[in-house]
C-alpha cells in the first residue's frame, strides 16, 4: 500500500501547490487509514457463520453471538488491533472497552445500531491484520435492514465467504440473487461447510453437487471448499484462505484505491497539460481559447442534460419493462406455486425469490443498459470538444454503474416483505378448504383451477402494483443520483481546465503590463538621452 500512499501524497501536494481542491484525495486518505480487506460471511440464518468466527478465534467465549434472534442480528466486523475494544455505529461511532461491549451487547439491535466493529488482540487475527471478517445477518431474515446491510458490504468488500451447514448443502433461493450479483464483481471467494460432523456418508457426492450448483453462478471458476466443525475445533484449512487474502491485501488495496484516485489523476494531469499548452499561446489566442472553452462547457452541459433527460423520459417504459419481466417470471413458475399451495406448503418464499431474481436480472439488462447508452453519448460529446482539451475528460462508468451507486437494485430488496403479507394472507385458504382433502379428481382439479385463478387475479396483480410503485421511485432516485455524479465529475475536471487557462491569461496580462511599464520606462530613458544629446 506504500505506492498508493505515495501516489496520494504526490497528487495532494500538487493539488495544494496549484490551489486545486484536495477534498477528493483527503477522503481517500482517510479511508486508507482504516483500510481492511472486508470479507463478509454470507449464508442463511443458523448456518454457522458466528460459530465459524468463534471457532477460528479460539477465544473461549462467544465473540460473535450464536443462536440470536432475527431482531438482534446486525453486521459485526472482527479484526486485529493492539487492544480489545469495540465501536457501535449508530451511525456515529461510539467507542467502548470490549468488556463494556460484552456487558451491553444484548441491548444492541437493528433498532439502535447499524454495525458493530470489534478490534481484538488475538494471535489468530494477528496472522492476517489487514483482513476484517464480517458476521452478516442471515439472507432469509425478511428484514429490509438486513438486505440493505448485505448490499452495502457487497459494494465495499474485496472478497467473501459462502457458508453452508453440512446438513443443507443446497443453494437456498434467498442466496441466488446475491450469487448473481457477486459474480459480476469477480472477487476472491471460498465456501465453508459448517457442522461437519453432520455430513453423511455421501459426502463427496453432495460436495460435488454443491460445486456443480455453484458453477452455474461462477462458470469456469475454481472454488475452494473447507469443512469445519465447532465441537472439535476443526477449521479444514479455512485459515489458509484468510492468509491468502492477507498476502493479496496490498494488491487488492492498490486496485481498489487506484480506481478511486483516477478522477484526481485526471484532474491534475489535465490542469498541468493545459497550462503548458496555454503558455505557448498569445494573449489574443488565449482569449479566443477561453471563449471556445466556454462554448464547449455550455455544449457539454446541454448534452448531459439532453441525454439524462432522455433517460428520465424512459423511466415509464423501464418501469413497465421491469414489471412485465417480473410477471413473466411469476407466470413461468405458476405451476410450482400452485403445487406448493395445494400441498399445504408456504409459497411466499418462492414467490419472493422469483420477484427478486427477475428484478435483479431486469435491472442489469434494461436499466444499466440504458444508463450506459446515454453515458456513451455523453462520452462521445466530450471527445469531440473544439478546445482540444476535452478529449482528456472521462466519465467513470464503473462509479456510475458499478458498486458505488446506491440506487440501482434498491427496489429488489425494499419491495420484498411487502408483497406477501397482504396478497397471500388468507386469500388462498378459503379457496382450498374442503377441496384438496377430498379424494376426488374433480375436486382436486377444481381446487387447482381456483388457486391458479386467485394467483392470476389477486396475488400477481397486487405484486405488479407494488413493483411498479417501488421501481418508479427507485428509477427516479437513480436518475437523480447518476445526474449528480456525472455533472460533478465533468464539472470538476472542466473547472481544472478553466483554472489553468485563466491563470496563464492572468500571467500573460501581468507580463504584458510589466512589459508595458518597462517599455514606458525605457522610452522615458531614451527621451532623456535625446534631450541630453540635443543639449550637447
Amino acid at each position: 500500500m506504500e505506492q498508493i500512499k505515495k501516489a496520494i501524497d504526490i497528487v495532494q501536494d500538487l493539488e495544494e501547490k496549484y490551489s486545486l481542491s484536495v477534498e477528493g484525495t483527503e477522503q481517500i486518505r482517510q479511508q486508507l487509514e482504516d483500510f481492511k480487506v472486508y470479507i463478509p460471511l454470507i449464508g442463511k440464518f443458523s448456518s454457522g457463520k458466528s460459530a465459524l468466527i468463534n471457532n477460528l478465534l479460539n477465544w473461549g467465549d462467544e465473540i460473535c453471538k450464536e443462536n440470536i434472534s432475527v431482531e438482534t442480528a446486525i453486521p459485526a466486523e472482527v479484526f486485529y488491533g493492539s487492544e480489545d475494544c469495540a465501536w457501535i455505529c449508530r451511525p456515529e461511532k461510539e467507542w467502548m472497552s470490549f468488556q463494556e461491549y460484552l456487558e451491553h451487547r444484548d441491548e444492541i439491535t437493528t433498532e439502535n445500531a447499524e454495525v458493530v466493529k470489534m478490534q481484538l488482540e488475538n494471535e489468530v487475527l494477528a496472522r492476517f491484520p489487514d483482513v476484517a471478517l464480517v458476521d452478516m445477518p442471515g439472507l432469509d431474515s425478511g428484514y429490509e435492514v438486513h438486505d440493505k446491510a448485505i448490499e452495502r458490504y457487497i459494494r465495499k468488500s474485496m472478497a467473501y465467504v459462502l457458508v453452508f451447514p453440512a446438513d443443507e448443502l443446497t443453494i437456498p433461493k434467498s442466496m441466488e440473487p446475491i450469487l448473481w450479483d457477486l459474480n459480476q464483481y469477480k472477487m476472491p471467494m471460498c465456501v465453508v461447510i459448517t457442522k461437519g460432523n453432520r455430513i453423511a456418508d455421501m459426502e463427496e457426492v453432495r460436495m460435488a453437487e454443491l460445486q456443480k450448483s455453484l458453477s452455474k453462478y461462477f462458470p469456469g471458476q475454481s472454488i475452494q471448499i473447507f469443512i469445519t466443525e465447532t465441537e472439535d475445533g476443526t477449521l479444514g484449512g479455512f485459515e489458509t484462505f484468510l492468509e491468502e487474502m492477507q498476502d493479496q491485501a496490498n494488491q487488492l488495496g492498490r486496485q481498489y484505491y487506484r480506481k478511486k484516485l483516477e478522477p484526481e489523476f485526471a484532474r491534475i494531469s489535465n490542469y498541468l497539460m493545459s497550462y503548458l499548452k496555454n503558455m505557448e499561446l498569445s494573449l489574443s489566442e488565449l482569449e479566443e481559447q477561453k471563449d471556445s472553452l466556454q462554448r464547449d462547457m455550455e455544449k457539454l452541459n446541454a448534452t448531459i442534460r439532453t441525454e439524462l433527460d432522455a433517460f428520465t423520459e424512459q423511466i415509464p417504459k423501464l418501469v413497465n419493462d421491469v414489471a412485465n419481466d417480473v410477471q413473466a417470471a411469476l407466470s413461468e413458475k405458476m405451476d410450482d406455486f400452485v403445487f406448493d399451495l395445494l400441498h399445504d406448503t408456504d409459497a411466499s418464499s418462492e414467490i419472493n425469490e422469483t420477484v427478486r431474481k427477475s428484478m435483479v436480472s431486469s435491472y442489469q439488462n434494461r436499466v444499466m443498459g440504458n444508463i450506459k447508452k446515454y453515458l456513451n453519448h455523453i462520452s462521445k460529446a466530450i471527445s469531440i470538444g473544439s478546445t482540444g482539451y476535452a478529449s482528456a475528460l472521462q466519465i467513470d462508468m464503473d462509479q456510475v454503474c458499478g458498486k458505488d451507486i446506491s440506487g440501482v437494485g434498491r427496489t429488489a430488496t425494499t419491495v420484498l416483505g411487502l408483497l406477501i403479507g397482504g396478497p397471500l394472507g388468507g386469500i388462498i385458504a378459503h379457496v382450498v378448504t374442503g377441496l384438496i382433502n377430498k379424494n376426488n379428481s374433480e375436486r382436486r382439479k377444481e381446487a387447482r383451477y381456483r388457486v391458479q385463478q386467485q394467483l392470476s387475479s389477486s396475488v400477481f396483480p397486487a405484486i405488479d402494483r407494488e413493483v411498479r410503485e417501488k421501481v418508479q421511485i427507485d428509477l427516479e432516485h437513480t436518475a437523480l443520483e447518476v445526474r449528480q455524479i456525472v455533472e460533478k465529475e465533468v464539472d470538476t475536471q472542466m473547472e481544472a481546465l478553466q483554472k489553468a487557462l485563466e491563470e496563464v491569461i492572468d500571467k500573460k496580462q501581468a507580463e504584458d503590463e510589466e512589459k508595458a511599464q518597462r517599455r514606458s520606462a525605457i522610452e522615458e530613458d531614451l527621451r532623456i538621452l535625446e534631450e541630453i544629446h540635443e543639449f550637447e
